[in-house]
């Protein structure tokens, strides 16, 4: 049986392949080499090392470390003498390394200096424990790589490896050297990993997937291991090229963002997407792999010899799966647990299926326990790779092995071909109080097609004694910033919005809280969901606040001390301005609840104190209270700061401004006849199609001033409601009518014609407000009307949604007469998530105009006593009456 001792494996394949790599590792820009002659060893001198300590066969050593050459080597330095491995993970806290040490008996713990220094006073009450020994680990140097004998037996316990450390009682799984060997010989029989192979170990060693995966077989096997202890994308492309990497081991996550990474990359993926599947086609039927010549320089990124990704730890979403395929890239996903050695199923190389974890490894078998009607029931697993059971838990041990079978808690169903497919863990499923069943990472994938959302956490929440989904959303920052989007709060809950109607109404998220920090995971990725909902929900399951509720992290000043004089002269500001105490680390918008008009009335407020000017672009691109102070910082010439009183900002005077030269250049006040010829012409197309296709209905046109400005303002649910709005006014009021529109929908080339004959003022109101602001009161200024939707959004369910500020600051900043529109039936045909319209019924009715005195006064017992405020609420209360006529 000595085929199945770990130690022994280890030393043939060293005595077969001396003077081969090992393994390697990065320090400073040199890689340090270890032979597997060297590695062997120095794996002795650690064995000897133990052996002086007294230790025995059987005894229970630790290892606190990060991925180096080291840890390999103390492993088997500590299997040679018999002994059990406690492998810990080097991010648990104090406290749960202690209660690991503790409940294991460990006698010694190899460690460093760093993640030492933490536990040496709570290491003193464990009474098994006997000592430390610290990397370098001078204790070796004056060893001798004296040779063993190894007395191993396959049922010995190898490793105790702990699933957690957060409770007082931690879990560990007794693994034995026949589980190790068996899982290692299924893998060796699937041919994936060869001798000339380089694999990338970017995954922590105490964990049995990377330890199985990048350490065990690539070893057994004589390959060469490449230890890399960063995630940025740069160092790892840097060391696929650098080391002529051939396999990438990772979890869905690292391959998630390699997916947005590139796809952010690519122009128009819906162009391009075709071109790659019709690639995929000739890839599948002959074997040629034409989209990895295509995309060669992507290819060449990761090196010349990556032959595949390998995937495990946690599901991978088969969207990601799937167009990383058609990227000319091969993935094999794999499953397995800590308690099967791990591996269980995976993908053959020249057989794969996305969307599965591929069939069982030799050896091992599978079967669906209790099938539902779709044949998904609890995966059960049987093997020589199944573990000896939990350490010092016997009745636990009793719940998951039984009559032979290992209970996963694991979902799935097995296809015709014998792949297995998960669906989720048992313990997960959410079972809502209508009786249905959600899969929270199915949901949690399809919301994560958005690039806005880098992280989402689906619970179930509780109201009334109904249940319903809530989401934990960390946005991604960098793409906001990008795209130079500001209002977060608002894009995100617009995303989920049209998401959620991909979906059945069950399945929808109907509310969610905004998350300042990644959530927590496992060292593999995997979301901790209890802690997520203990973190961000309260016992009972209900959220603690309105929808949007902000979890706030501790403030850190990092480097910026409030005693500063300028940092706390702009605190100072920033507090009188907003009415509230303010912190360095405060998000501008999350924490603080700063829009894009109160970044208007903060840069203005500024300008008055400090004599700086923020552009309304740069304002865009600062998140954050220590942002601000240091672009505030870097524009103050240092002596030449100017103190101002600080002057509330009049809106009266920002609007007035004449708009700078190219807003201007794109207004034309008065149209040439060809213009005007291609408006009454495109106008009265228009008026035909809606009158055709859509039976349009108008209704109180003759409310409209015909010798005098106005603004217009419908409510808005659809793309069509622009276009019903202009066809309805009549030709004479049309030509005189401009309608603020957002730039991004009118920057196509098939489009942007069009911006001057139809009047269109395109500008982003949530980055250029003051732009927006000025050219709509330079249009009413010169006796032409505007169109304008106060909602700023279109209305995912045809309800009006409240009317913001900004309405309220142009009515009363410009005195122009007011005309509320209702436009009944625009949702229907073209909503949000649809691509093209469907013909149905509308009708567009118009008030009679008002002044901003009567809308203040209509709106004042509705908001606060903000007169912006009170207009904008008054003005909706009158499109609403108008509902109300329909």
């Amino acid at each position: 049986m000595e085929k199945y001792c770990l130690f022994r494996r280890f030393r043939e394949s060293a005595k077969a392949h001396p003077d081969a790599v090992a393994c390697q590792t990065k320090e400073g820009n040199i890689y340090q080499t270890f032979t597997y002659a060297r590695l062997y060893e120095l794996s002795l001198k650690f064995t000897n090392l133990l052996k002086q300590e007294g230790l025995a066969k059987g005894e229970r050593i630790a290892i606190l470390l990060e991925n180096s050459p080291f840890w390999p080597a103390i492993y088997f330095g500590i299997i040679g003498i018999g002994a059990t491995a406690v492998p810990i993970d080097p991010k648990l806290t104090p406290y749960e390394v202690n209660n690991v040490l503790r409940d294991s008996g460990a006698r010694i713990l190899f460690s460093s200096a760093e993640l030492y220094e933490p536990l040496e006073a709570r290491l003193k009450n464990i009474l098994s424990f006997k000592k430390t020994l610290l990397y370098p680990f001078k204790e070796i140097d004056t060893l001798r790589p004296e040779e063993i004998s190894v007395e191993n037996n396959p049922q010995d316990i190898a490793s105790i490896l702990y699933t957690s450390g957060t409770t007082a009682s931690p879990k560990g799984v007794m693994l034995t050297h026949k589980n190790f060997s068996s899982n290692f010989e299924s893998i060796f029989g699937l041919k994936i990993i060869l001798p000339q192979d380089n694999i990338i170990a970017l995954l922590p060693l105490h964990h049995s997937y990377p330890f199985m995966v990048t350490l065990l077989t690539p070893l057994f096997t004589g390959a060469k291991i490449t230890f890399l202890n960063s995630l940025k994308s740069e160092d790892l492309l840097k060391c696929c090229e650098e080391t002529n990497a051939t396999i990438l081991v990772g979890v869905p996550q690292l391959y998630h963002l390699l997916h947005k990474a590139i796809f952010e990359k690519i122009p128009n993926p819906s162009i391009f997407l075709p071109i790659l599947k019709a690639g995929n086609l000739v890839r599948k039927s002959l074997r040629l792999n034409l989209n990895k010549i295509l995309l060669k320089k992507l290819h060449q990124k990761f090196g010349s010899s990556l032959r595949f990704f390998a995937s495990g730890g946690a599901r991978l979403d088969p969207k990601v799966g799937y167009e990383l395929t058609l990227l000319g890239f091969t993935i094999l996903e794999g499953y397995g647990l800590t308690e099967t050695s791990p591996v269980v199923t995976f993908n053959p190389l020249k057989r794969v299926r996305i969307g599965s974890v591929g069939p069982p490894i030799p050896k091992v078998k599978i079967k669906i326990n209790n099938p539902n009607r779709e044949n998904a029931g609890e995966v059960l697993i049987q093997g020589p790779n199944v573990m000896k059971g939990y350490y010092k838990k016997p009745k636990e041990t009793l719940e998951v092995l039984k009559e032979g079978w290992f209970y996963s808690g694991d979902l799935g169903f097995i296809d015709k071909k014998g792949y297995l497919h998960l669906t989720g863990r048992s313990k997960e499923i959410i079972v809502l109080s209508s009786g249905k069943n959600i899969y929270p990472e199915e949901i949690e994938n399809h919301y994560l097609k958005s690039p806005y959302i880098k992280e989402i956490c689906v619970l179930e929440t509780t109201s009334a004694g109904l249940s319903s989904l809530y989401a934990v959303v960390f946005p991604n920052v960098d793409y906001f910033r990008k795209t130079r989007e500001i209002n977060i709060q608002g894009k995100i809950r617009w995303i989920l919005e049209n998401l959620s109607k991909e979906l059945p109404s069950y399945k929808r998220i109907m509310g969610f809280t905004i998350a300042k920090e990644e959530l927590p995971k496992t060292r593999l990725g995997k979301l901790k969901r209890y802690e997520i909902k203990a973190g961000y929900l309260p016992a009972g399951g209900a959220p603690g606040a309105e929808i949007g509720q902000i979890k706030k992290d501790a403030v850190s000043d990092e480097g910026l001390a409030p005693r500063e004089p300028l940092t706390a002269k702009i605190l100072e500001l920033v507090s009188q301005q907003l009415k509230t105490k303010v912190n360095l680390n405060d998000h501008l918008e999350l924490d603080l609840g700063i829009d894009s008009l109160s970044r208007v009335e903060l840069a203005i407020a500024f300008e008055k104190k400090f004599n700086v000017n923020i552009p309304d672009a740069d304002f865009s691109e600062i998140f954050t209270v220590k942002e601000l102070i240091a672009k505030i910082g870097s524009l103050l010439n240092t002596g030449q700061e100017k103190l101002k009183p600080n002057l509330q900002p009049v809106w009266s005077q920002i609007i007035q401004k004449e708009p700078k030269r190219e807003i201007l250049d794109k207004i034309v006040l008065r149209p040439g006849i060809a213009d005007k010829i291609i408006s009454f012409l495109l106008l009265n197309l228009t008026l035909l199609a809606l009158k055709i296709f859509w039976k349009l209905k108008i209704k109180g046109r003759e409310n409209l001033p015909l010798d005098k400005p106005f603004i217009l303002c419908p409510n808005h649910a659809s793309y069509l409601d622009g276009f019903v709005a202009a066809a309805s006014v009549g030709i004479r009021r049309e030509l005189n009518l401009f309608f603020l529109g957002y730039s991004v929908y009118f920057q196509h080339p098939l489009v942007r014609w069009a911006v001057k004959i139809a009047r269109l003022i395109a500008v982003d109101p949530a980055v250029n407000l003051t732009e927006a602001m000025q050219a709509s009161s330079y249009v009413l200024r010169n006796n032409k009307s505007l169109c304008v939707f106060p909602e700023g959004e279109r209305s995912i369910d045809d309800q009006i949604k409240p009317f913001k500020k900004g309405a309220g600051i142009l009515i009363k900043e410009t005195s122009a007469l007011v005309v509320p529109c209702y436009i009944q039936g625009s949702h229907r045909s073209w909503p949000r998530g649809k691509t093209f319209p469907i013909p149905s019924p509308i009708k567009i009715i118009f008030g009679k105009p008002y002044t901003r005195e009567e809308l203040k006064e209509t709106g004042a017992k509705k908001t606060d006593g903000d007169e912006y405020e009170a207009i904008a609420a008054g003005l909706r209360e009158k499109v609403m009456e108008l509902n109300a006529l329909t």
